[in-house]
């Protein structure tokens, strides 16, 4: 498990003797916000600090330590708990914030001084392949020694770890928050066969994510489901023209903040092929207009496309949701500019949604209505993280250019996709893992503007290939030409005259036709 202390320093914890013995023990329930208000108290207990949810009010650790705030710097917090989702564990935020202590022993042959990691337990295999997990030890990490311990040996390596001058080392210096970091293989009461015996049935059961929580201590990350940047910026590639051939319309996201907007234009070709072609950020407050009328120059803007051709944005989505009038100040944008097709947008969690949806109508008094498109966040961020991993050119693929800032590439795959477990069901839920999205954001944005837009990519893509699009004109033409000549006007005979065509009367209809047939 992992514990972390916060404030005050271990030189203190003797002034609690006396006050912890004089008090009595007051217990809370982690989703009673009311149960953590109510009383305060200068020691805090926190377990299983990964499995409370957040409250209206608040994260329950954070309640209960304003609560303490009152006894100053004699208050002391202990947390502990088994670590969970990596990116969405408290215990593991709260530990990176501490010292970082670990449990360092001493090797019984060589003496290098080591902490125990799971990477160093080996076991045999038999002719067959099986797994022996009774043959199970520990290798030492040491240079040149490469001896393996018995559970005997490990065992006295830790009890007589701090005697050797082993023990808790801290890997950051210490500033009032010690954290401590343990796993099973310090157990003395666990044999390395039944550890290792209970990774190869987690693994065989599909479930290594309980042991590398409950055994090892760590978080669990799904690498499948997470988007690395140094992948992607291996990736870029030099673009002919600000718009590469292949593409045929271009669609803008923008996101908003508080002191910026972030937009970003993308071009489309057949198979919703993806190239970035530029990535903008406007500063200024949204609640300002200096800041829309340089977005209003930027989707004004063309890009010169490969074929020489001028392309402009198509149809753009701001993303709506902020605070502070921000929300409506993007509503008086999208408002005065739905013939621009730039759309007002609104991000709905929740798998299952349609990605885009129709508009639905927000009345104000005395101006024209809003006209807000929902989308389906999560499952549009899943179609883009797909589509970003696609490695070779072709449908869906993301092209990225060079000399692409690296920032943009932490922003894009900022957010993972990763599985919690509700009172025993699987949830997927989409998590930060750096704190800047604003990328990936306006990555969907234009997606969703693609979607609603629903243009002929085939078409406009055919229009920006002059040649091969004249080629195909003249043998269409040449095939289906009303004027050449049949085959018995080139073998002498004279034409036949066509029959004039006989026009069949129009049948009037409407209101006037039926009140005709109401008069006889």
């Amino acid at each position: 498990k992992w514990t972390t202390f916060a404030p005050p320093a271990p030189a203190k914890y003797r002034r609690y003797r006396g006050l912890i013995c004089n008090r009595p023990i007051q217990f809370s329930w982690s989703g009673s916000p009311k149960t953590m208000r109510g009383r305060s108290a200068p020691f805090i207990v926190c377990d299983e600090t990964d499995g409370y949810d957040r409250t209206n009010e608040g994260h329950p650790v954070g309640l209960l330590w304003q609560r303490a705030a009152t006894f100053g710097d004699q208050r002391l917090l202990l947390e502990i708990s088994t670590p969970t989702i990596k990116g969405g564990s408290w215990i593991e935020k709260a530990f990176d914030q501490g010292d970082q202590r670990y449990f360092y022993v001493r090797c019984p042959h060589c003496g290098h001084l080591q902490k125990l990691d799971w990477s160093q337990v080996t076991w045999s295999k038999d002719a067959d392949g099986v797994h022996l997990a009774e043959t199970a030890g520990y290798l030492c990490a040491g240079d040149g020694c490469g001896t393996v311990w018995s559970d005997g040996e490990r065992c006295a390596a830790i009890r007589n770890a701090e005697r050797e001058g082993g023990g808790w080392i801290a890997t950051k210096p210490f500033r009032g928050h010690a954290s401590y970091h343990l796993s099973e293989l310090y157990s003395c009461f666990r044999r390395l066969e039944d550890i290792v015996q209970s990774f190869l049935d987690k693994r065989a059961a599909g479930d290594l994510q309980t042991f590398v929580n409950v055994s090892l201590a760590q978080t669990w990350e799904e690498e499948g489901d997470k988007l690395e940047a140094s992948v992607l910026m291996a990736r870029t590639t030099k673009f002919a023209a600000p718009v590469p051939m292949g593409a045929g319309v271009l669609t803008a996201g923008i996101d908003m903040q508080n002191d910026r907007l972030e937009v970003e234009i993308v071009a489309w070709g057949l198979g919703e092929e993806s190239w970035s072609v530029d990535y903008k950020t406007l500063w200024g407050d949204p609640l300002q207009q200096d800041v829309w009328d340089e977005l209003d120059a930027l989707l004004s803007e063309t890009w010169q496309h490969e074929s020489g051709a001028e392309l402009r944005i198509s149809a753009a989505c701001l993303d709506t949701g902020g605070e502070g009038g921000r929300t409506q100040a993007a509503y008086d944008y999208a408002r005065k500019r739905l013939g621009r097709k730039v759309w007002a947008i609104k991000g709905v969690g929740g798998w299952g949604r349609p990605i885009v949806t129709a508009p639905s109508k927000i009345k104000q008094r005395g101006t024209r209505p809003v006209y807000l498109h929902s989308v389906g966040v999560d499952e549009a961020k899943a179609v883009v993280a797909q589509r970003a991993r696609i490695k070779d050119p072709g449908p869906g693929h993301c092209h990225f250019p060079e000399h692409r800032d690296p920032a943009w590439f932490d922003m894009f795959t900022a957010e993972a996709l990763r599985t919690r477990y509700v009172k025993g069901f699987a949830v997927r839920e989409w998590h930060n893992v750096r704190p800047r999205n604003e990328a990936f954001d306006c990555r969907v944005y234009a997606y969703a503007a693609l979607r609603i837009l629903r243009p002929n990519v085939k078409r406009l893509v055919e229009a920006l290939h002059p040649q091969d699009h004249e080629i195909e004109g003249e043998i269409e033409d040449t095939a289906a030409d009303p004027v050449a000549p049949p085959k018995a006007a080139a073998e002498g005979n004279p034409p036949e005259e066509p029959e004039p065509e006989t026009r069949q009367p129009v049948k009037k209809r409407g209101w006037a036709a039926k009140k005709r047939r109401r008069r006889h």
